[in-house]
Parts: structure tokens; C-alpha cells; sequence
């Protein structure tokens, strides 16, 4: 059997996204306004309805619909409704909503999602804008003024653009906010991408569109559907090169690798190209980890969605691992000095062989770090100040190899000192977020001046390494590390004592290092992008290091097991439990920093928020309960609107979320 991947399209094996497409089919054509633009995608929302009359491939592991489906079923049938089309589909899906909404949202209590208190309310309202009538049962009273109460602290307290706190900001659910709302086509202009997308969300774009005309938002809706023509993604454009390797990795996860080894072989020659062309691959020396490198990093660095991020981080973290081996294993102590002093004047006079090799290789780094930030973000070029933080690596490295030649052994402040600049994890944090947006601030890249954060992270990241890597230092390397020197400094201490002293000041730092990550006030005024990457690199080090040594590991299985969870394998999640009384529903404690609140501090405030949320829902007449056992929800408010004058300010926006394209 022979399958040719590289002439495949990879946006073929990534699933389409209903709700996305659902939002291109209501697109009106520019010259035909009573017409669809795309009427590939309307064809596709009338055909892809499942038997029990949702839209979505969203099911549980008995195969029943899950809470996603509501929302995609929601924008299907709006577009359908938005061009008169599909009568028996559209009967069909409020069949579906009328005898399953309850049981959904009662399953959800008291953990719907954010992207679900944005987007079900706006596909709610839009319904009765179009004409649909959906009916819910008076006993989901309860948990609909839980989800509209939500919505509302959302949009009071969140930012239109607001990276520093949350992600994706609600820009990113543009299809979606409500018309109180004030949004301006400046606004939406300013935050498009290059490629014309608003924040690679498809339906955001379309909106996007509708309400500006932008040319760039119209070339990006039209080239997702020339390149998608059987449903649109929930994003676009994606990384395509990881796309072709969770291909592979599903292939090898079905045992169906020997009947694709050339296609294997094809793409992973693609990963390599990077690593190949610059030689760090053909060493001849060390450890070979670029496949763990990319792998790793697509696992864990999954926010924000930016690829040259994650392709800088897999590149840096591939060039880190040789640079230290060398220092390590290979290079003579000239060779090395004169590596260290060539990366202080950022000159490669002299140097030959390996060190030759590396030092191109990181130019060829920096560089295009420095180019892509000046495309990104404009402004300064960085140029220096990434070279700065690559010395000071490089330097750290030498001082180890030094005391390791002399038979120096260093105290355990002096080890730390040097070691937690030595692991590099702030190499490549810092290096990447330059490439995030909003950007690390220029000054953030000036050693030793780093944020708290960051330097927890170090910490963290040499003391992980040191719990599993204390053997292979000692024994084949001839190194010491923190483990190794608590122990010397306590002679009474067995090994198993120093690796629970070390694992005590791990528990103690990873929580101050989640304190600076995710609450306000705790004096870090990095981007939330920026801290969610620290995070990320904290993740990934917990993978390689937290109960063995993966990272060096003589066979792949053990950590691409713990890949394939992170990608693939979804989260168990306990039942939610159902409220006892639909007039006393349970009170959600809604707070980003993830701090839990007491169940009385709950209880007390509970009655004045119930009334706030009926009240929110009633305010204005829109939604009119019956004493019945339905609810019948009726328009009498004008739907979203945004300033245009390009014929599409009429047309209504729902809600957004993000799905995983695996």
C-alpha cells in the first residue's frame, strides 16, 4: 500500500467544525443579497445532519450527544432558517433541542464552560431573530438564568482584546456578542491577522466580513472554503506541519506504521528539515531529540494558537539539547571557550567542526526570531537582546564544564545560580513570547532582570531535571546537581531524604509559580499569552521529569504514551450534580484565578444572585416563561449590530468556541 502524504492536503484529516461552517453558509453573497456567498457550505450543513437531528461529531463514549451539539445544532439551523431551506432538517433539529436541551444542561450544572456562556445565550437570541421557535422546558429555568448570568459577568468584566487576562479574548467571539455590545470596524480591522482572519476563527472572520467588507477577510473566508470544501475547520490556517504528524501518530497508535513507514518516513524527514539543514542532526554525538522536541511542544503549548511560536520553541529547545551535549560530552575546554567567546561577540572567526556547526545554527535562530517579531509586531529590532540571553546560556554551560574538568564542587546556592540559567527554559520562553501578541515587552528579555515567573520556572525546570537526571550526571557525566549536593552538605541524609527535600521545595514553588501564572495582583504585568507559555514549558518539563528520566529515555514508548494522552485521550470528568430544586438552583463560584470559595460564602450570597439572574433575563420582555411546561423565547429586541455600510449591518451574530481538530 502507498500513500503519497505529502500530496495530500492535510486540512482533509482534520474534522469539520459545524458551528464554522454553519456561519460561512449565512455569508449573503455581495452581489445577490438574498443568496448565500457560500453556498458549498450551506449544502454541506444540509447534508451532514445525524440521525437523531444534531449537527457536530460531538458524542460521549456511549455515543450521545454531548453539550457541544446544541450550540452547532443552533447555528445550523439558523443558517438554514437565514435562506428558508431544509424544512424537514430544521423540524428535525428542533425535535433534537425540544427533547434533549433539558437533559444537557442539567448534565452541565454548575460547570459550563466560558465559550458556552458566550455562545449558547447569542445562538438563543439569534434563534427567535430568524424565526425559530425553540421551546425549553419550564424546569430549565434554573439553569438557564445560571448560563445568561454568566454571560453577563463575562461581558461586564472582560476586555473586547484582552490577552493579559483571558484567552481567546472576546474578539475572538465577535459572531457572538451581544448588541449592547459597542464595537466599532476599527476595532475589528485593527485586531485582524495578515492572512485577513480575526484571531483564525472562521466564523469570527465571517462576521468579521459581513460587518466591514474588509477584502482580506473576504480572500480568507474564500480561500478556507476553496481549501476546505467539505465543512470548514474551527480553525484557520492551522500548523499544517503538525497536522501531518498526529497523522503519523495516529497511524502508529492503530498499529498500522509498517503499512506507512515510507509516508512515516516522508513527514518526520520534514520535522528533521530544520535540524538536518543546519547539521545539529548529523553530529555524530549525544542525544538525537528533535522528534521529542516538536512532539512535546505541540502537546503542551497548545495556548495561545500561534505556530511560529511553537516551531521557535521545538527549534531552540532541538538546539539547546546538542549545544549542551557538546559542553557535556564532546568539546574540548579550547573548543568551548572559544564557542562561548565567538557567542559573546556574535562572531564566528575561528571557529570549525562542531562549534562552527551550533553557532551558524543559532544565528540562523536568532535571526529569524528577530525578522519574524519586526513582521509580527513591528517596532524594535531584538536582535541584541535575544543574543544577550543566548551568551548568558552558553556562559552558564562553561562555568559547569569548568567545575566538572577541575573537580570543582560548587555550594548549593552556587549550583542553583548557575543551573537555573544552564536548564534554558527561559531561553526559550522568553525567546518565543516575542512572538505572541501581545509581545513580551523588550525590556522583559534584559538578563538577570527577569519576572518572578520566569525564574520560578527555572527553578522548577533544574529541579526536575535534578530528581531524575542525579544518577546519570553522577555516574556516566561526572557532574553534580542539587540532589547530589544536599545530600553531601547533610551526610546523614540518605538519597531518597534529598529527593523529598527537593520535592518539597518543588510543591511549594510550583504554587507560587500557578499564583503568579493565574491570579491579578500577584505582581507579574506579563501577557496572559506570555504566562500561559510559562506554564506550558513548566507542563512539559512535569512530562519528561516527574517520575523518570523520559527525556532520556532509550526507547520512544514512555514518552510518546504520555504524548499521545496530552493530544489525543480526553479528560475524565466527573458528573456535575444536578440541582435539587429548579427555583434554587446551586450557585456557580465564577472566578478565573481558580480559587475555590467556600461553600458557605456560596450559600450567602446565593438568593441575591438568583433573583440578579431572573432579573437579567427579564428585563427587557425578551424571554417570556409560561407557566406551561415549555418556554417559549420571543423576539422583541433588534439583534447585534455593527456599524457598516456595506449591506450586512442587518445580519445577526451567535456565539464561539474552540474544538480540537483531533
Amino acid at each position: 500500500m502507498f500513500i503519497d502524504i505529502n500530496n495530500i492536503d492535510p486540512y482533509s484529516f482534520v474534522s469539520p467544525s459545524a458551528y464554522d461552517t454553519a456561519w460561512l453558509a449565512m455569508v449573503p453573497d455581495s452581489h445577490q443579497p438574498f443568496e448565500p456567498m457560500f453556498k458549498d457550505c450551506l449544502n454541506w450543513v444540509l447534508n451532514n445532519q445525524t440521525e437523531q437531528g444534531f449537527w457536530g461529531d460531538h458524542r460521549d463514549g456511549h455515543g450521545r450527544p454531548t453539550i457541544e451539539s446544541i450550540p452547532e445544532t443552533l447555528a445550523c439551523l439558523i443558517a438554514l432558517k437565514r435562506w428558508n431551506s431544509g424544512k424537514p432538517q430544521v423540524e428535525k433539529g428542533l425535535a433534537f433541542l425540544h427533547a434533549n436541551v433539558k437533559k444537557l444542561l442539567e448534565e452541565n450544572y454548575d460547570s459550563y464552560p466560558r465559550w458556552f456562556a458566550i455562545v449558547f445565550p447569542a445562538m438563543v437570541e439569534l434563534s427567535r431573530i430568524v424565526g425559530l421557535e425553540i421551546l425549553f422546558p419550564d424546569t430549565s429555568r434554573g439553569a438557564m438564568n445560571e448560563i445568561f448570568f454568566q454571560r453577563q459577568q463575562i461581558i461586564e468584566t472582560e476586555e473586547l482584546v484582552d490577552d493579559k487576562h483571558y484567552y481567546p479574548p472576546l474578539l475572538s467571539y465577535l459572531e457572538a456578542l451581544p448588541s449592547s455590545y459597542d464595537i466599532n470596524r476599527e476595532d475589528i480591522i485593527r485586531n485582524l491577522s495578515d492572512d485577513g482572519s480575526l484571531f483564525q476563527s472562521p466564523s469570527a472572520t465571517a462576521r468579521a466580513f459581513m460587518a466591514t467588507g474588509n477584502e482580506k477577510c473576504l480572500a480568507n473566508l474564500q480561500s478556507l472554503v476553496q481549501r476546505c470544501a467539505n465543512g470548514v475547520p474551527p480553525r484557520y490556517p492551522m500548523d499544517e506541519d503538525l497536522i501531518k504528524l498526529c497523522i503519523v501518530n495516529q497511524l502508529q497508535r492503530l498499529g498500522l506504521a509498517e503499512h506507512f513507514i515510507k509516508e512515516i518516513e516522508e513527514v518526520l524527514e520534514q520535522v528533521y528539515r530544520w535540524s538536518k539543514d543546519w547539521g545539529l542532526s548529523d553530529m555524530g554525538f549525544g542525544r538525537e531529540k528533535t522528534t521529542y522536541c516538536y512532539f512535546a511542544t505541540a502537546a503542551s503549548a497548545t495556548l495561545p494558537p500561534n505556530s511560529d511560536a511553537r516551531s521557535i520553541i521545538a527549534k531552540g529547545a532541538t538546539l539547546i539539547t546538542v549545544a549542551d551535549d557538546f559542553y557535556d560530552e564532546k568539546g574540548s575546554l579550547i573548543e568551548l571557550k572559544n564557542l562561548t567567546n565567538a557567542v559573546k561577540r556574535w562572531d564566528d572567526k575561528g571557529l570549525e567542526g562542531h562549534s562552527k556547526t551550533i553557532f551558524d545554527a543559532l544565528d540562523n535562530l536568532v535571526k529569524e526570531v528577530a525578522v519574524k517579531h519586526i513582521q509580527l509586531q513591528g517596532g524594535s529590532d531584538i536582535t541584541s537582546d535575544l543574543k544577550d540571553i543566548w551568551y548568558e546560556t552558553f556562559a552558564s554551560w562553561l562555568i559547569e564544564t569548568k567545575r566538572c574538568k577541575s573537580g570543582s564542587i560548587p555550594s548549593m546556592h552556587e549550583y542553583l545560580e548557575t543551573g537555573m540559567t544552564s536548564i534554558a527554559t527561559h531561553t526559550l520562553v522568553l525567546m518565543s513570547s516575542c512572538l505572541l501578541n501581545p509581545s513580551l515587552p523588550i525590556h522583559k528579555l534584559r538578563p538577570p532582570q527577569y519576572e518572578t515567573i520566569t525564574k520560578l520556572l527555572m527553578l522548577l525546570s533544574r529541579l526536575l531535571n535534578d530528581t531524575q537526571s542525579y544518577q546519570r550526571e553522577q555516574l556516566v557525566d561526572g557532574k553534580t546537581n542539587f540532589v547530589l549536593l544536599y545530600k553531601r552538605e547533610n551526610p546523614g541524609v540518605d538519597i531518597d531524604e534529598s529527593i523529598g527535600y527537593v520535592r518539597e521545595i518543588l510543591a511549594r514553588k510550583e504554587k507560587e509559580l500557578l499564583e503568579h501564572a493565574l491570579m491579578d495582583g500577584s505582581g507579574s504585568d506579563l501577557p496572559r499569552a506570555c504566562k500561559n507559555l510559562h506554564l506550558a514549558c513548566l507542563k512539559t518539563f512535569q512530562m519528561f521529569f516527574n517520575s523518570s528520566n523520559r527525556y532520556d529515555s532509550n526507547s520512544d514508548h514512555e514518552i510518546l504514551q504520555d504524548i499521545q494522552k496530552a493530544i489525543y485521550l480526553p479528560l475524565g470528568v466527573d458528573q456535575p450534580t444536578k440541582p435539587k430544586s429548579n427555583n434554587n438552583p446551586i450557585v456557580v463560584s465564577y472566578d478565573h484565578d481558580h480559587l475555590q470559595h467556600s461553600r458557605s460564602s456560596k450559600k450567602k450570597n446565593h438568593q441575591t444572585r438568583r433573583v440578579s439572574a431572573y432579573w437579567l433575563l427579564n428585563r427587557s420582555s425578551s424571554f417570556k416563561f409560561h407557566n406551561s411546561t415549555k418556554i417559549s423565547f420571543v423576539a422583541q429586541r433588534p439583534p447585534l449590530s455593527i456599524s457598516s455600510n456595506n449591506g450586512y449591518k442587518n445580519m445577526v451574530v451567535p456565539p464561539k468556541f474552540r474544538l480540537s481538530f483531533v
